[in-house]
């Protein structure tokens, strides 16, 4: 039946004129009526009109009712039609035969023209029930549709300025020692509002998946203690200076290695950690990790106790319910839409796990999360990892500074394509730590011509939506072209069947809006660091601005400059593991080693690492890195093994770099121009000036001075020395936009 106005359809199939004439004449004023007077005709017509009803006789010459019914339900087109049997075989016998075929009802011609007509027109409304069900089926589905289309529009839209709001919160605070109290305060609400507001975003995107029954679990293995660990420390930053003592405990027995959506799970444990913080005021939080292993299914159990504000019975019962918050009266200041718990519950659902929350008034609460999950392998979390987890002491970080060790990848370069200025300025700044080669477009036709010039960067980074050519046009563009190399998919669009389609498009990996520092430190880790650890030799080369020259050449004369530059951050190092030794008795003591000793010999090992490379120290950098790997994990007792060693290491390579800087500065025939030409000498003033700039962005005048007066003091090209006159100049005179530009400038001339 087409529009509200017409009438609902009705085919009668009879092979006697009598009996096609007495249902016509019962049945025309209420409905279209239409006849076949065979199967034959039947089965053509039911298959052209698809009537609302059929009514059909079953003795007929051609074809039996039974053998038509059997086949109007054996076809797609007529499958779900109504068919009532009007018969003279008035027997139960016939009937149960009818009704077992599939028939609606079974009518006998001798009951009242007025009864059949009411046992039609029930059939008739029954249809036209779920006819309407159908509709609004799916105008609820268009209209599904609608709201994710437009969630996810909406979700870009906001994303992106968040994206500026949030990475050049960051950038600023970089260096808090150089902000004034007052201006670091309003950068960390600034930060914290940013922040909140991504995570409401988040969380409207997820109750929209559930509802639409779109929410996806994907299964990946993971690393359970880097889940616990990036939980807590995300956790200890919202703590911030609230007087709450954190612990964690883990199962030594644990295994280190599972199969789940570790993602999911992530995102499980820290809407239940920030529900412990926000509504503890003061006191205790406490997580426990575990596993129950019964019969050979195994689940990861996740206990989370706080002496917070706690709950009545009823309302831990209705905790789980959207838009639950209670004591809003006293709880105002606190934020929160109440969507957190049911989101959790949900994932949990899906997963097949369970949720139990249990709440004494004056007490605290307390929170058991069960999930089903696989270990990849009988490999443990161990006894040494789950003492040192247990001994950490979280230090309250900055909201807006989340510190970590940032690894300088002075051999790698990146390409960032994004139509968006704000875009360009976060992602260019969150990279220029690392010290890579950075080149940005900001339309996909340029992108593609860097790569047409023959260049190849070790990540392209790729906005999705662009004009003219959008990011999936330049992806394959560039594929086409027979460029392998890694393409990123940068973009604010944040459901996941966005994510499975970039990667199954062809780019290799998907970093989202507002970008993560922690996920963008990994991400280059993984694509830069580990492929220049393939070869080790190369990366070394291309640390010197992929130089062929090696850094001591045996034709010419060491780099007075760069050895002297070496020496001194080995002086400094030494004179902190030194006292560092000294101050544990030899190491002897390990219990006495804190969070921040730990913190301080990363930072010393880290540098180390870099320069030592450098200057041809290699074996030495290697040994830096992995006490810096060590330092990171907290693995004490290999610091305490390797330390020593590594101390005389580092005593034998200052004895051969002095005798070399001795012998260079007794050889007269050694040019100035020589040394000011040699690559090394290029990549210090490269980097020096580099980290002027970004001193002069973020106001840092006293660093600015520093780097500036550090490259005073040797001998440049008269250009050079110029450049750095005004530079200096600028920052006497406060401008610090027009010294980055200059510093910027000399950059762009080298």
């Amino acid at each position: 039946m087409g529009a509200a106005s017409e009438k609902n359809t009705l085919l009668i199939i009879d092979d006697e004129p009598i009996n096609i004439t007495a249902l016509v004449n019962i049945f025309h004023a209420d409905y279209t009526c239409f006849v076949a007077r065979s199967g034959v005709e039947a089965l053509e017509l039911a298959a052209t009109l698809t009537p609302d009803v059929i009514l059909l006789d079953i003795i007929m010459q051609d074809m039996d009712g039974y053998d038509v019914l059997a086949r109007l339900k054996s076809n797609l087109a007529t499958k779900d039609i109504p068919i009532i049997f009007v018969t003279g075989l008035d027997n139960d016998e016939n009937e149960v035969r009818g009704l077992s075929l599939g028939a609606a009802d079974y009518i006998s011609r001798a009951q009242s023209p007025t009864l059949i007509k009411l046992r039609v027109r029930n059939q008739m409304r029954h249809v036209n029930h779920l006819r309407t069900i159908h509709s609004l089926n799916q105008e609820l589905q268009a209209a599904t549709r609608a709201k994710s289309e437009f969630l996810a529009k909406m979700s870009h839209e906001i994303r992106t300025p968040m994206n500026a709001i949030i990475g050049i919160s960051e950038i600023l605070t970089r260096d808090t020692s150089s902000l004034d109290a007052n201006i670091l305060e309003g950068l960390n609400m600034i930060y914290s509002s940013a922040d909140f507001l991504l995570a409401l975003i988040n969380d409207i995107l997820d109750l929209s998946k559930i509802e639409s029954g779109g929410l996806q679990i994907s299964t990946g293995e993971y690393d359970l203690i880097g889940l616990v660990s990036d939980s807590v420390q995300l956790n200890m930053i919202r703590i911030h200076d609230k007087p709450i003592e954190f612990s964690l405990i883990v199962d030594p027995a644990i295994p280190a290695y599972f199969v789940g959506d570790s993602r999911r799970i992530k995102q499980i444990l820290n809407n239940v950690l920030s529900n412990a913080v926000k509504y503890t005021i003061e006191g205790s939080i406490r997580l426990e990790v575990k596993v129950w292993e019964i019969g050979g299914d195994t689940s990861l159990i996740f206990v989370i106790t706080d002496t917070g504000m706690s709950m009545t019975k009823e309302q831990a019962d209705n905790i789980f319910e959207a838009y639950a918050r209670f004591h809003e009266n006293t709880n105002y200041q606190i934020q929160g839409t109440g969507l957190g718990m049911n989101i959790v519950k949900s994932l949990l659902d899906a997963m097949n796990g369970t949720i139990e929350v249990v709440s004494h008034l004056g007490v605290g609460t307390c929170v058991t999360i069960n999930i089903p999950q696989n270990k990849v392998n009988d490999e443990i979390v161990g006894r040494h990892v789950a003492d040192a987890l247990k001994q950490l002491q979280f230090h309250k970080i900055s909201k807006a500074n989340r510190a970590f060790v940032q690894e300088a990848m002075p051999y790698g370069s990146v390409l960032i394509v994004d139509d968006t200025a704000s875009n360009l300025y976060v992602a260019t700044n969150l990279l220029i730590p690392y010290g890579l080669k950075i080149d940005t477009a900001d339309n996909g036709k340029d992108a593609i011509a860097y790569i047409e010039s023959g260049k190849v960067y070790d990540i392209i980074f790729i906005d999705h939506m662009m004009p003219v050519i959008d990011g999936m046009e330049t992806m394959k563009i560039m594929r086409n072209m027979g460029y392998t190399q890694p393409i990123v998919a940068l973009t604010a669009n944040a459901f996941s069947e966005h994510v499975e389609m970039f990667l199954s498009s062809g780019f290799d990996e998907f970093l989202a809006k507002p970008i993560v520092t922690h996920d963008l430190d990994a991400m280059l880790k993984r694509l830069v660091r580990a492929d220049s650890q393939k070869n080790p030799e190369a990366a070394a080369q291309a640390r010197l601005h992929h130089s062929a020259t090696p850094a001591f050449p045996s034709d010419s004369t060491t780099d007075t400059i760069l050895i002297d530059s070496v020496l001194r951050d080995i002086e400094t190092a030494k004179t902190y593991i030194e006292t560092l030794i000294n101050r544990t008795d030899n190491f002897t003591s390990p219990t006495r080693l804190n969070a921040e000793d730990i913190r301080l010999l990363t930072l010393a090992v880290h540098s180390l690492k870099s320069v030592l490379v450098v200057v041809n120290e290699t074996s030495l950098s290697e040994k830096a890195r992995q006490l810096e790997i060590a330092a990171i994990n907290s693995e004490i007792p290999l610091i305490l093994e390797e330390i020593p060693s590594f101390l005389d290491a580092l005593n034998q390579a200052e004895i051969r770099l002095r005798a070399k800087l001795l012998s260079t500065v007794s050889d007269s025939d050694t040019s100035a121009t020589d040394i000011l030409d040699s690559p090394a000498n290029k990549t210090i003033l490269s980097e020096k000036l580099q980290l002027i700039q970004i001193a002069c962005q973020q106001y840092d005048h006293d660093q600015a001075e520093t780097l500036l007066n550090e490259l005073k003091k040797h001998s440049w090209a008269e250009k050079i020395q110029l450049t750095l006159s005004e530079i200096s100049t600028q920052l006497l005179r406060g401008n610090y936009g027009d010294a980055a530009i200059t510093a910027a400038s000399c950059l762009q001339d080298m």
